[in-house]
């Protein structure tokens, strides 16, 4: 992690998380199991994950589950905002 990512990530979170991207997996997927709904951004963080991890296979099928969920109107909202 860069000195900027650490600045930003302690700025957002009191200090800089010290969890893995292999906890960061298993959390990701336990809430994809336990959860009633399916958000892409989810799907997303699970793709960073193991892009993080040069698994790009994995990552590519998260990304294309994602694209087959249904956008919602705040997802819409944030895009144009943005």
């Amino acid at each position: 992690m860069s000195s900027f990512d650490r600045r930003i990530a302690s700025w957002l979170y009191g200090e800089v998380p010290k969890g893995t991207i292999l906890e960061a997996i298993e959390l990701f997927l336990k809430f994809q199991r336990e959860s009633p709904i399916q958000l892409k951004d989810c799907h997303l963080h699970l793709a960073k994950c193991y892009i993080a991890k040069n698994d790009y296979e994995t990552a590519v099928n998260w990304l294309e589950q994602a694209l087959q969920l249904p956008v919602k109107d705040s997802e819409v909202n944030k895009i144009i905002v943005i």
